[in-house]
């Protein structure tokens, strides 16, 4: 058997394997562990798994190409083991260890309108202080982590919409969302919702309270729309990001953008060798990887653990330890690894998948047990978030850091900072409002009935 072959049914095997898990488990819970499967999976197979579906020219693999496509294979399933593990108690009987199984979501306390409207509110109220606080440093930070909070809300709101058949807190969060992140987007040019809402969106809109062949169905149908709608935006987002519109109000380039998707809508190409384009474009990265595995161990060694190291020093500001070494960021990051040099005018960030960092310290075999524990632990953590909690204290440092982690890769150095601020300024907010509003708290967790 060839490798390509090989490939091609470990491709198989790893739909197969996250089929199996969400039929065996009964739930997607939050959709946040499979949002992370969703962005460590897409980054290196998207491309090839749509070729596959639609027998597209395969020219375009090479030798190194294939060695992505098999570690990451293997990671991938080994990231389902993790998952597997870690969710064991959703497989057991209602009578094994006092947990129920599958669908636990009645026995949630906090599934509650109040605490949907507690993370609704403040993430709304950071989307609209954004635009006067983005170019002041670290209040910009923080008011970008917050502005996740909207997102959480929503998904929270839905899984209470779904639990007791009332949506009006979810309603209001899309209420809230719709015009905050098109303004977000005339703003900076950027989707007005991203994969980290709509992959865990989905997840709970038709996996989380059970699981059948029409959430297939319909997660697929679901699928087909936004790959409309993507393509439509890809090819519309040039004109924010030129700067043409920089001295139009915000109405005016709401009217022109809308106006530029209208055209595009007529001539939207959704062939499939125009999606796999637009795979190459926005999700798979592949081609970086690719880059790696030909540049790695030969032309840089492996970092050996160095890389996560540096997200700790990283971590200790410089009027602490004045002789701090710089740590490459961004392109320099991936030129290092992959031997390739981006032109000095081209200042596009660089996100890179969980595989990147993990094949730079130790080669493929990093990337498989690296992925075997990331999945088994954001998999704990979002089981740990079904149980009850007594305090916001708790709760929502676990959630906010649980969301970090699964929105897809970065550097382990940018995800530390992340989760330290958002984990410590959720912290902070909990201690406020258990203290100042203790009525409210009770309500929120579901420990005081509205």
């Amino acid at each position: 058997m060839s490798f390509h072959s090989q490939c091609i049914i470990l491709f198989l095997c790893c739909l197969a394997l996250y089929v199996f898990i969400l039929v065996r488990c009964r739930s997607g819970l939050l959709g946040l562990t499979f949002l992370n499967v969703f962005q460590v999976g897409s980054a290196s197979l998207s491309a090839f798994g749509f070729g596959l579906l639609f027998n597209l020219n395969d020219d375009w693999i090479d030798s190194e190409h294939v060695t992505v496509f098999w570690y990451s294979g293997i990671a991938l399933i080994s990231m389902g083991t993790g998952i597997w593990i870690a969710w064991s108690p959703l497989r057991r009987s209602p009578a094994e260890h006092g947990v129920p199984a599958g669908i636990h979501f009645n026995t949630t306390p906090w599934v509650t309108s109040e605490f949907a409207l507690l993370f609704i509110l403040v993430g709304a109220f950071a989307y609209a202080a954004y635009p006067f606080v983005q170019r002041v440093p670290t209040v910009n930070t923080i008011c970008a982590n917050l502005m996740a909070w909207l997102r959480i809300g929503i998904l929270i709101a839905l899984l209470h919409g779904k639990v007791h058949r009332n949506y009006k807190a979810f309603l209001l969060g899309l209420a809230l969302f719709a015009p905050l992140s098109i303004m977000q987007m005339l703003l900076s040019g950027h989707a007005p919702a991203s994969t980290t809402l709509v992959i865990p969106l989905l997840i709970v809109a038709f996996f989380s309270m059970r699981v059948t062949a029409g959430s297939f169905l319909l997660g697929a149908v679901s699928v087909i729309i936004l790959a409309f709608a993507m393509s439509i935006w890809m090819n519309s987002r040039s004109l924010l990001r030129s700067g043409e519109l920089e001295s139009l109000d915000y109405m005016q380039r709401a009217q022109e953008v809308g106006s530029e998707m209208l055209n595009q809508k007529k001539s939207a190409d959704l062939s499939p060798q125009a999606i796999q384009e637009l795979l190459f474009l926005r999700i798979d990265m592949s081609e970086l990887l690719a880059q790696q595995v030909s540049y790695q161990p030969l032309g840089e060694p492996y970092a050996h653990g160095k890389t996560f190291f540096s997200g700790f020093v990283s971590l200790v500001p410089r009027f602490i330890w004045r002789d701090k070494p710089m740590i490459a960021g961004g392109s320099d990051f991936v030129s290092r690894y992959t031997g390739t040099v981006r032109p000095e005018e081209d200042r596009t960030s660089v996100g890179i998948p969980y595989q990147f960092e993990l094949y730079a310290n130790g080669g493929p075999y990093l990337v498989i047990i690296g992925l075997f524990v990331i999945g088994w632990v954001t998999a704990k953590m979002e089981l740990v978030l079904f149980r009850p909690f007594r305090s916001l204290k708790q709760i929502l440092p676990l959630i906010v850091t649980t969301m970090v982690i699964c929105s897809g890769g970065e550097r382990f150095s940018i995800y530390i900072a992340s989760v330290g601020a958002a984990a410590g300024g959720a912290y902070l907010l909990g201690f406020f409002i258990e203290f100042t509003f203790p009525e409210f708290h009770a309500r929120a967790l579901g420990l005081k009935k509205s």
